[in-house]
């Protein structure tokens, strides 16, 4: 834009929805936090923390939001509803979802490692530190679908059954996940 030329450009918000922005070749997709303070979020990716008690859940964490603020719709947000989904009528978990907030920071980080699976719903932001904080330990991702554009040479990187759009396919993913130890492994 400003007359000054460059080989390549990494855009940390490179998502399908927005490609039309990007029509030069030289643009490449690259979604990781570089900086923060004490450490950046790719170092969390990079540092794994392996070893994991593989108790039989799916561990959440985070704010229930639901925010749907005019003129911003690129922070439509409905944590919430998705989490009411994922109860029965009774309030009874469809699957077992374990739901612990406001632990202190390696407490938090140490429940990736106890549950065979962690959730990750999409929340104001496109993405967030708590994606990488739960790839940086040894629990397997299930994610709601978002359009961001990872830069990883497989376009199919994570496995189609950690993916999900509707709670219905969630529940379902989950439940097979965690029931077929061959299934898990391959997911992972």
């Amino acid at each position: 834009n400003n007359n000054i030329r460059c080989d390549s450009v990494f855009k940390r918000e490179y998502r399908r929805t927005h490609t039309w922005d990007y029509q030069e070749s030289s643009v490449h997709p690259f979604p990781f936090m570089t900086f923060g303070r004490p450490n950046p979020t790719w170092l969390l990716y990079e540092n794994r923390v392996k070893g994991n008690a593989m108790a039989n859940g799916c561990f959440w964490s985070g704010a229930p939001i639901n925010r749907f603020e005019a003129g911003v719709s690129d922070e439509w947000c409905n944590r919430l509803g998705m989490l009411k989904s994922f109860f029965d009528q009774f309030g009874q978990p469809l699957i077992p979802l374990v739901m612990k907030s406001g632990l202190p920071k390696g407490e938090f980080l140490n429940q990736f490692n106890i549950y065979k699976c962690f959730l990750h719903l999409n929340g104001t932001g496109h993405l967030c530190g708590r994606f990488f904080e739960g790839l940086s330990r040894d629990s397997l991702m299930i994610m709601q679908e978002m359009d961001t554009m990872f830069p990883f040479q497989d376009e199919m990187f994570f496995h189609e059954k950690c993916i999900f759009e509707r709670p219905e396919d969630f529940i379902s993913n989950v439940k097979l996940i965690l029931s077929d130890d061959d299934l898990y492994a391959e997911c992972k």
